[in-house]
């Protein structure tokens, strides 16, 4: 298994948005190979899942459920 890390930073000017956040994983395959749900509660939200194998590379909420900029 590999543990995937990172943080995402809410940029927007007015207040932090609570919601939770879904980010699929990509194999090297480019299928998703599963979901996985965060909780976006500070300005700097840090997470930290495992996964079956190092994923090839993330997408932020796959099914388009929020509106928002994406800057990686």
């Amino acid at each position: 298994t590999q543990t995937v890390e990172g943080t995402i930073e809410q940029l927007q000017a007015e207040e932090v948005f609570l919601i939770p956040l879904e980010i699929g994983i990509v194999d090297d395959f480019m299928n998703f190979s599963g979901v996985q749900k965060v909780k976006l509660s500070e300005r700097k939200s840090h997470f930290s899942f495992k996964t079956g194998k190092k994923p090839l590379k993330m997408v932020l909420d796959p099914q388009t459920k929020l509106l928002f900029e994406e800057k990686l």
